[in-house]
C-alpha cells in the first residue's frame, strides 16, 4: 500500500485516475490486481469534512495497492497519471497568459494613472 496527495484536490485526482489504465479505481479487496482508492470519496465517504481532515484523509489523497502487474507497466501508468496533470496545469495558464493584460488582472484595467497639473 502507498498513499500520497496531489496538491490540486479533486480536480487533479479526477484527472489522474481518467488516464490510468493498469490501475484499476476500486476499494482494496485482497486481490492481486493493482488498484487506486480515493479515501475521500470511497472508503471514507460517511465522515465529515472536518473528521477526515482531522485524519489526515484530504481530497487530494490517494491510495495504491500493488498488484502482479509487471513494473513497468505499472510505472508507465503511474507517469501517464502525473503527466496529464501537468498537462491540464499547463493548458490552463497557456490559456491565462494568452488574454489580454485586463482579463487576467482586473485591477489593473482599473488603474488610472493619477493627473498631474503643470
Amino acid at each position: 500500500m502507498l498513499s500520497f496527495e496531489l496538491a490540486g484536490g479533486i480536480r487533479d485526482v479526477r484527472r489522474f485516475v481518467e488516464t490510468l489504465r493498469t490501475f484499476t479505481l476500486a476499494e482494496s479487496l485482497g486481490g492481486i490486481e493493482s488498484l487506486v482508492a480515493h479515501p475521500a470519496t470511497m472508503t471514507h465517504v460517511g465522515m465529515g469534512a472536518e473528521a477526515r481532515r482531522v485524519a489526515g484523509i484530504t481530497d487530494g489523497l490517494l491510495r495504491l495497492s500493488i498488484g502482479l502487474e509487471a513494473k513497468e507497466d505499472l510505472l508507465k501508468d503511474l507517469e501517464n497519471g502525473l503527466r496529464a496533470i501537468v498537462a491540464t496545469r499547463l493548458g490552463r495558464w497557456i490559456t491565462w497568459a494568452a488574454a489580454p493584460l485586463a482579463r487576467r488582472r482586473p485591477h489593473y484595467a482599473r488603474y488610472r494613472a493619477p493627473r498631474i497639473e503643470a
